[in-house]
C-alpha cells in the first residue's frame, strides 16, 4: 500500500476515510504515509519497523532521507503502546525495534526507557477495560460494556487486585476469553480466580498464554475448574518458560490431575525453587 512519502500528501479525503474505517471511538495518535511490503514485491528501501501479530508480519518502509518521519512513527507507536499498557516495559510488548542507521536508536533511547507512572495512576485498574476491548477486537468477539463497567467501577472502588472470573460467569463461555487474555499485559491485577468454574478449552489456553507473558500475576486460584493431568503439565511448562514471572501461589485443588499431573508439578517445583514459586 502506498500513499506517498510526505505527511502533506494525506489529503482531507484520506483523513476522513481513515476516520470512517476506524470509527469515532478510536483515538488516532499518528497519521503518516508509509510503504508496506507486500508478498511478491521487491523493495530495496531499508525497513523502518516490523509489526508481528502471532504468525502475521507487516513490514513498513520509508525513504532513507526521511529519518524524521520514521522517528515520528516509532514515537507514536511506542507512546500508544505505553498508554495502552501502563507499567509494562516496552520490550515486553515489542520484542525489538530495528532502525537504520543503528546510531539513530540513541535519539529514541529516552523514549524507550521512559516512565509512564503518571498514566498508570490516572486510569482505572491499569487500563484493563481498554486492554479488554483490544482483545475483543483481536479474537473477533463482542465487547461487553458490563465487563468494563464492573472493572472500572466496582473493582476500582474497592481497589481489588484480584480478578474473579465468577463475576462474569453469566456471560457466554466464549466471552470469557478476552477477559482472561487482557491479563497478559496488565500491571494492576495480582491475583486471578476461577474457583468452581469449569473453563472451556479456549479459556484454558488463554490462561496458559497469560502465564507465559505476565510479569505481575502473583497468585492464581483454579480449584475445581475441571482440569486434568495434561493441563497440569502445560501449566508447569508455561510458568517455567516465563523467566520474569512473579507467580508464587497456585491453587489446583479438586482437579483430577492424577499422577502425571503431580509429576509435572514436581518438576516445576524443582525448577522454581530458586525463584520460590510454589504451588499449593
Amino acid at each position: 500500500m502506498a500513499l506517498g512519502d510526505k505527511k502533506d500528501t494525506l489529503t482531507q479525503d484520506i483523513h476522513e476515510s481513515v476516520r470512517n474505517v476506524l470509527g469515532k471511538h478510536v483515538k488516532i495518535a499518528e497519521r503518516r504515509a508509509v510503504r508496506m511490503e507486500t508478498k511478491g514485491d521487491k523493495m530495496e528501501n531499508r525497513i523502518l519497523l516490523t509489526l508481528s501479530t502471532m504468525d502475521k508480519v507487516y513490514s513498513f518502509h520509508t525513504q532513507e532521507e526521511l529519518n524524521q518521519t520514521s522517528d515520528s512513527l516509532i514515537t507514536a507507536i511506542v507512546t500508544a503502546i505505553s498508554d495502552l499498557f501502563p507499567g509494562i516495559p516496552i520490550d515486553q510488548v515489542v520484542r525489538r525495534i530495528e532502525v537504520s542507521p543503528v546510531g539513530r536508536m540513541e535519539n529514541l533511547s529516552n523514549l524507550l526507557r521512559g516512565s509512564n507512572s503518571e498514566t498508570e495512576l490516572s486510569i482505572p485498574c491499569g487500563n484493563f477495560s481498554r486492554q479488554y476491548a483490544c482483545m475483543c477486537d483481536y479474537y473477533g468477539l463482542p465487547y461487553r460494556e458490563e465487563v468494563a463497567w464492573d472493572v472500572d467501577t466496582i473493582y476500582m472502588s474497592h481497589n481489588s487486585k484480584e480478578l474473579n472470573l465468577r463475576d462474569f460467569d453469566h456471560l457466554d463461555p466464549k466471552d470469557l476469553i478476552p477477559i482472561i487474555a487482557a491479563l497478559e499485559l496488565n500491571s494492576f491485577f495480582l491475583q486471578f480466580r476461577c474457583s468452581h468454574l469449569k473453563l472451556s478449552h479456549e479459556c484454558s489456553e488463554r490462561l496458559l498464554a497469560v502465564l507465559k507473558k505476565s510479569t505481575t500475576l502473583e497468585e492464581i486460584y483454579v480449584d475445581n475448574a475441571g482440569f486434568k493431568g495434561d493441563f497440569a503439565n502445560k501449566l508447569s511448562m508455561a510458568i517455567i518458560s516465563n523467566s520474569n514471572s512473579s507467580l508464587h501461589g497456585i491453587d489446583l485443588s479438586h482437579n483430577l490431575i492424577e499422577d502425571r499431573g503431580i509429576t509435572s508439578l514436581c518438576g516445576f517445583l524443582a525448577k522454581a525453587r530458586q525463584g520460590q514459586r510454589f504451588p499449593r
